[in-house]
């Protein structure tokens, strides 16, 4: 079977044993929804961050850490929720 790789893909079919954080890895972009196998996920557009989110964390307080607007740090996300030890994609503050 062959497999069409494009270099600024913008749509990504989940593999079996793949996670968020691989296709953030492989992509440099985080997937925006839910990472199951065989799911096409749209990557998200622009240069990203990962973060590690740790205990006590939530949307507001890491967007004011890093100095974005806590809706845009959830559309980067797919707004998924945040737990402790979760990598989040933190989109650069001086895109728009």
């Amino acid at each position: 079977m062959y497999k069409l790789q494009l270099e600024n893909a913008r749509f990504h079919r989940v593999s079996r044993g793949q996670t968020e954080d691989q296709i953030l890895q492989t992509f440099g972009r985080p997937a925006i929804g839910e990472a199951r196998e065989g799911a096409v996920v749209l990557l998200g557009e622009g240069n990203f961050t990962p973060y590690r989110a740790r205990v006590g964390e939530d949307y507001a307080a890491i967007a004011h850490k890093f100095g974005i607007g806590e809706d845009r740090l959830r559309r980067a996300n797919g707004d998924r929720p945040v737990y402790p030890s979760c990598v989040l994609c933190i989109p650069s503050a001086d895109e728009t």
